[in-house]
């Protein structure tokens, strides 16, 4: 009786002890893609606060992202949001962990951004050091952050989406449609052109009245080239930016993305870490 009470127990104990996904009937495969998926929201909502000015509110997506991807590419993005906070030590300590994780061509950059930090880490211990008593003076707070952040140091702080290559998109559907309308234009102009013009003695005659179709068929035809000419380039631009920006690239094998984000400024494009 005894032995049978155990066997009837064994499932049970079985089913406490298997992981909640399995026990509810989810692969682990499934469990990660949830995990991965409530991740990439959290992200997106602390680059919109970080956008905004709210750096705790984006501290604080970036580290629950991280806490369920594990992706050490939102390290870089806390960092970025420590240091607009004024925490260096936070920001240092997580560039730090960042680094052995970065690209050859990153890590020159980032070494020297973690000098600036710690020499403004200095400059707080100094400044304490060197304030007056609370007896006689009011505490000393420390600094502002510099408004000028990551970017003055060669590294952006969150990633943005390619406004730019969308609105290039744009323009080239405009430049490939206006091309269509004055092609089918000088078609038009150029029929008309044909039946002014009858072929008299193996030669064409044109009369002045279609000297007038002949004109819309050339300024038409013309639009339609630069239209069509501008609208190409202007796509492929577009394109080209959008595929830019999402395109995945290799990060410690952790499969964080690196994308650029083009902006007015010089010609020049910038590098940031996506989820």
């Amino acid at each position: 009786m005894t032995v049978r009470v155990r066997w009837f127990c064994l499932p049970l104990v079985l089913g406490l002890l298997l992981p909640p996904a399995v026990a509810h009937g989810q692969t682990r495969e499934e469990a990660s893609e949830d995990g991965d998926k409530r991740a990439r929201e959290l992200f997106l909502k602390g680059d919109r606060a970080y956008a905004e000015g709210d750096y705790e509110t984006a501290l604080s997506s970036f580290e629950a992202a991280y806490a369920l991807s594990g992706r050490h590419a939102l390290l870089y993005n806390m960092a970025n949001a420590h240091e607009r906070l004024g925490q260096y030590d936070q920001a240092l300590d997580k560039l730090r962990r960042f680094l052995p994780h970065a690209s050859s061509g990153q890590q020159g950059l980032l070494e020297k951004r973690m000098q600036a930090l710690q020499m403004r880490i200095d400059d707080q211990a100094a400044t304490r050091k060197a304030a007056p008593s609370p007896a006689s003076a009011p505490p000393a707070s420390d600094p502002e952050p510099d408004k000028k952040g990551d970017e003055a140091e060669g590294l952006p702080p969150v990633s943005s989406p390619p406004y730019l290559g969308y609105a290039l998109v744009g323009v080239g559907a405009v430049g490939l449609g206006l091309g269509t309308y004055f092609g089918m234009q000088a078609l038009d102009a150029r029929s008309d052109a044909e039946e002014g013009c009858p072929d008299v003695g193996g030669a064409r005659r044109c009369t002045t009245a279609s000297q007038d179709a002949i004109d819309r068929d050339r300024s038409n035809a013309l639009m339609a080239d630069v239209s069509i000419g501008v609208g190409v380039v202007a796509a492929a631009a577009g394109v080209w930016m959008i595929l830019a920006h999402d395109a995945p690239a290799q990060e410690g094998g952790t499969g964080a993305r690196v994308g650029a984000a083009p902006r007015v400024g010089g010609g020049e494009v910038d590098v940031f870490f996506r989820f």
